[in-house]
């Protein structure tokens, strides 16, 4: 099975309001899953003409907020909304996912995806005419969920645990956190 794992961070929880500062992806073919320094991977982050913050989001966003400052430095790649879709369309192509009347079709996953990511990039521009991702997706939490004791789905974090990754951490790096899906994933396969 292909898939592509990816991770977004925001400025907010409120997908009306507030916008998308980065995108992450790493493909996976799970009859091939090679190790990270040798996944094709793709990191972007998304430059606004003004940003709309949720106090939250602000304090957990610091660190991706300095790759804005100085992107030489930390070797960033930064595009306009329209421009990191056309790089997300580019790098799909590249790892292997098709195309089905003019849009890349992919299967994805990732933590809360289907329920929070997909609500912001379906809002991004040129997104849905690009890109047409699969009624279904993959979310670790189900694989990671017992259903007799937890009242919700287990967090990135408590998945992790669960799997017995010894960094139970997150990032809040698009990058690294769609990386740690792959992994809770891969303890599957």
């Amino acid at each position: 099975m292909r898939y592509v794992s990816i991770d977004i961070e925001t400025t907010g929880l409120d997908w009306d309001k507030c916008q998308v500062l980065a995108i992450g992806a790493i493909t996976e073919d799970t009859a091939n899953p090679l190790p990270y320094h040798l996944k094709p991977k793709f990191r972007w982050l998304i430059k606004h003409e003004e940003l709309h913050w949720e106090p939250v989001a602000k304090a957990m966003n610091e660190k991706l907020m300095t790759e804005f400052e100085n992107p030489v430095t930390s070797k960033t790649f930064i595009g306009t909304p329209a421009e990191v879709v056309q790089m997300l369309r580019g790098y799909l192509l590249a790892t292997g996912f098709k195309q089905e009347k003019g849009k890349v079709k992919v299967l994805a996953a990732g933590k809360n995806f289907a329920g929070f990511d997909r609500m912001f990039l379906d809002r991004l521009p040129g997104f849905n005419e690009l890109i047409s991702i699969k009624r279904r997706a993959l979310d670790p939490a189900l694989l990671y969920t017992d259903l007799l004791n937890d009242e919700e789905p287990p967090s990135l974090e408590e998945c992790k645990r669960r799997a017995g990754i010894e960094d139970t951490a997150v990032s809040h790096d698009p990058l690294e956190d769609a990386w740690d899906v792959v992994r809770l994933l891969r303890a599957k396969y």
